[in-house]
């Protein structure tokens, strides 16, 4: 079932799903529109990505929901056992898929509005953020 949310402006860019409109600000109450971590694990195929991807998002977030995260890859490393190789691949998967950005933090917050639109919720214009 689609649902429509309306925000003030949207961006519409490519990703690995197809087009998808981006709200240009966060909206509000963006986090009870999810059931974390359970839509992770749901739509994460359908977004293209492998259980380690969504391990290793979990890991960056520490298993709460966030819209940006520390990426210091060698203690990550350390603390998770992964090899630098296996995360590098899947932040730059994560990049390419337009799903993040990486700047100081990984910034999540295109992740979650693609999850969002695999499960079927769309944002478009209409002025207000009350979803």
């Amino acid at each position: 079932m689609a649902e429509k949310v309306p925000v003030p402006v949207v961006v519409t860019e490519k990703t690995y799903v197809g087009r998808v409109a981006f709200p240009a600000t966060v909206p509000e109450r963006l986090v009870e529109w999810l059931r974390f971590p359970d839509d992770v694990f749901a739509c994460a195929p359908a977004m293209g990505l492998d259980r380690a991807a969504v391990d290793f998002v979990l890991a960056v977030l520490h298993g709460k929901w966030g819209l940006q995260a520390d990426v210091d890859l060698p203690a990550l490393a350390i603390r998770t056992g992964w090899k630098f190789p296996d995360m590098d691949r899947i932040v730059c998967d994560l990049i390419k898929k337009n799903y993040a950005r990486l700047g100081d933090r990984l910034d999540l917050y295109r992740f979650w509005i693609v999850l969002l639109h695999v499960k079927g919720t769309r944002f478009v214009p209409g002025g207000n953020e009350e979803g």
